[in-house]
């Protein structure tokens, strides 16, 4: 994948604030993007519960946390009807300016559009950080990239999303240019006739259908040659590109096939035992229950997965199918806001013929 990866350098010319390159990634759908880490002025009341919930009592819903002087802490899960929330958010300021608390305007963000929604809770113990919040007449902030959302002090669950309209665009523009798209360097290990074979066998994707008929499949082929494909574990958030595009994410499940045909040989080796491995792979990754436990990294707490979780096999094969397609798709679309910036950049990663990537920390 980091082959296809490199691969991707710059099929097109978008501005460098515009969130519609070919495969636009829309990072305020990533449950960490861009949070602000803070310790708010007073300290709410720490919750009882500070483990993860079971696989039997996981509720379906956004898992909210808080961040103060204690860590990352667990509250509890709620949903909304009327407004799409990533999987968690992590509350990290606080507010009492008058215009968040009636939920009409962001001051930071003037132009931004405004929305108030309702919360229903599934898990308890968002009501009593509400009540918290209640008392001392200010709203939590969980900061996202192009969007805010205000846990307002309101004697009903009601959140206040601010965001910026024009961020949210995840088709193509029609206006998209060509200049840089045939020029791959040449350490491309996936030909575009191999892309091109990959991409026709990839499922027909039908709204209604496509999710139920094929449970796994991420990517599938859309009726106008371009994909739509997802990149959290629910499928529950389409992304769109075009034929491009199409052929960037072929490269890409072509070249993780051969680490998931490794994954599936190790399940191979647990026999009857691989079905309820993958699974409790599946609880891992959605939970996260280091995340919830407090204490030092050293010690594999207040951490996404601890080494011993990274070790569990089926961890792994939704780790691999997961985050390479939410790691490439952001690295493309940081690779062409780089062009944009610099033309220096765009010479490097257009007609280099050799590049040195680092990865730090495993991003």
């Amino acid at each position: 994948a980091a082959s296809a990866t490199a691969s991707a350098a710059r099929p097109c010319c978008c501005a460098v604030t515009s969130v519609h390159a070919e495969l636009s990634s829309l990072t305020h759908r990533n449950t960490h993007a861009s949070l602000r880490k803070q310790t708010p002025s007073q300290t709410p009341p720490r919750t009882t519960q500070q483990r993860a919930p079971s696989s039997e009592t996981m509720a379906e819903g956004t898992e909210i946390f808080v961040r103060n002087d204690k860590g990352t802490e667990y509250v509890g899960t709620v949903s909304c009807e009327t407004a799409p929330l990533p999987p968690s958010l992590v509350f990290t300021d606080y507010t009492r300016e008058p215009t968040v608390l009636d939920g009409t305007q962001d001051p930071k963000h003037p132009a931004w559009a405004a929305r108030k929604a309702s919360l229903q809770e599934t898990k308890e113990g968002v009501s009593k950080f509400v009540g918290f919040l209640r008392g001392r007449k200010k709203a939590a902030i969980a900061q996202l990239d192009s969007m805010v959302v205000a846990l307002l002090p309101s004697e009903t669950l009601e959140i206040a999303c601010f965001f910026d309209e024009n961020a949210s665009q995840k088709r193509p523009r029609d206006d998209e240019s060509d200049v840089g798209f045939g020029a791959f360097p040449s350490f491309d290990v996936v030909d575009d006739n191999a892309r091109k074979a990959f991409s026709a066998q990839l499922p027909l994707w039908n709204k209604k259908t496509a999710r139920r008929d094929h449970s796994e499949a991420m990517v599938f082929r859309d009726d106008k040659g371009g994909a739509v494909f997802f990149q959290d574990a629910r499928r529950r958030y389409e992304f769109f590109c075009g034929e491009k595009g199409l052929l960037l994410l072929s490269g890409l499940l072509a070249r993780t096939a051969l680490v998931l045909k490794k994954n599936e040989e190790e399940l191979k080796k647990l026999g009857p035992k691989a079905a309820a491995i993958v699974e409790e792979g599946r609880r891992i990754y959605g939970e996260k229950p280091s995340l919830r436990k407090f204490g030092s990294e050293a010690e594999g707490k207040n951490v996404t997965w601890s080494d011993g979780e990274y070790a569990h096999v089926g961890l792994q094969t939704q780790y691999l199918k997961l985050k390479s397609l939410q790691r490439f798709t952001e690295t493309y679309n940081l690779c062409a806001r780089a062009c944009d910036a610099d033309a220096g950049v765009q010479q490097l990663l257009c007609t280099s013929s050799r590049l040195r990537c680092a990865s730090l920390g495993g991003g």
